[in-house]
């Protein structure tokens, strides 16, 4: 076989495999939505489906889900780090920074410590990301996500 014979190949099954999955994620949506029709109140339905939406790239319902659940439990954690990644994600830096803290105030998460750093880093404050991202390596330190933290910075702005 030639190589541009397997190169296709490999871009078929690929297409193939991607079509799979999002039929999948598709259904689980579904799911979700129906359940949620069913069970108004159940947040944890909720922040699935939002979960979903975010991680397949619709950051704009997931948002819209993610302040659904909070006018259901204004303290829910799930929702306000959830909310506050997307804000991130669409450029909402200042929102982000708020409700990442306020997340923080409910329960400590590396999730929340590490989307500080990331703000100051958004923002150019380099040494207050050193700062924050050292105390969540202190507190959590076998986080995955602080851990490759801590490798970017340390090859892009000498953390260590």
């Amino acid at each position: 076989m030639d190589d541009m014979n397997e190169i296709n190949e490999i871009l078929a099954k690929s297409r193939e495999l991607y079509d799979k999955g999002m039929t999948i994620l598709n259904e689980g949506n579904l799911l979700l939505n129906n359940a949620i029709s069913k069970y108004p109140n159940d947040t944890s339905l909720r922040l699935a489906l939002a979960g979903h939406l975010a991680s397949s790239g619709n950051l704009t319902d997931a948002n819209e889900i993610y302040k659904t659940v909070l006018q259901i439990n204004p303290d829910d954690y799930f929702a306000l780090t959830g909310l506050a990644i997307v804000n991130f994600e669409q450029h909402g830096f200042s929102d982000s920074f708020e409700l990442a803290e306020k997340s923080l105030t409910i329960k400590d998460t590396p999730e929340a410590r590490i989307l500080i750093c990331r703000y100051y880093l958004a923002i150019g404050n380099i040494e207050e990301a050193k700062k924050r991202l050292t105390a969540t390596l202190d507190k959590f330190p076998n986080d995955h996500n602080a851990l490759l933290m801590e490798k970017s910075m340390t090859k892009f702005h000498n953390l260590r």
